[in-house]
């Protein structure tokens, strides 16, 4: 039987990849490449996104330069929370479920 090649899909929640990779690796910029790497050995790699509200225009170029597509996810900010919550799961979700659809052979 024909054993169709495996597609991948990488999606990643950017900030908290940020906040860990600050905690393990002070003062180191982040690595994209290894996660793309990872995800290349369990298949294709059909698509890459990395969500974030982007307010930095460095971190959206080197994300961009890794081979991974940034997406916009908002922050939700109310007047007793400025620094907010990311709405980058909720958005990973409803794309992941699209995709599934979408992408199926």
């Amino acid at each position: 039987m024909f054993e169709h090649p495996r597609r991948v899909v990488l999606l990643i929640d950017y900030d908290n990849l940020q906040i860990c990779a600050s905690r393990d690796t002070p003062g180191r910029d982040l690595q994209l490449t290894p996660v793309v790497n990872l995800a290349q050995r369990y298949g294709t790699v059909v698509l890459a996104r990395a969500y974030a509200e982007w307010n930095l225009s460095t971190e959206r170029l080197a994300v961009y330069k890794a081979g991974i597509e940034p997406a916009f996810a908002p922050v939700l900010r109310t007047e007793s929370d400025r620094s907010g919550k990311s709405l980058a799961d909720t958005v990973m979700v409803a794309e992941g479920m699209d995709m599934l659809w979408t992408l199926q052979p």
